[in-house]
């Protein structure tokens, strides 16, 4: 913070302008900004909302899951349930054949 003396006058005594104004600029038409306007914004985003809320069924969280569970389901009852299904059917075989 300066603190002025009561005495001390102010020295520069230029009374003109001392702003200089910008300079003149060829403006085009058309703006360079990609953004959209405000009417092509909300209609975009009245879109976006509309498609949001009608999603595909498999396209949820939820079915996801089940989707996802059921193909384990699958896969681990015919990697593991299909052997132990033909070695106890050989075995019920042996026995009835003595």
């Amino acid at each position: 913070m300066i603190i002025v003396n009561e005495d001390h006058e102010k020295q520069d005594s230029y009374s003109g302008l001392s702003i200089r104004p910008p300079d003149r600029v060829a403006r085009r038409r058309r703006s360079l900004s990609t953004l959209p306007d405000y009417e092509a914004s909300e209609a975009q985003y009245s879109r976006m909302l509309i498609s949001k809320n009608t999603k595909v069924w498999h396209q949820t969280k939820l079915s996801r899951a089940i989707l996802f569970s059921l193909l384990t389901y699958a896969l681990l009852m015919t990697v593991i349930g299909v052997p132990i299904i033909v070695k106890v059917s050989t075995y019920f075989q042996e026995r009835r054949l003595y």
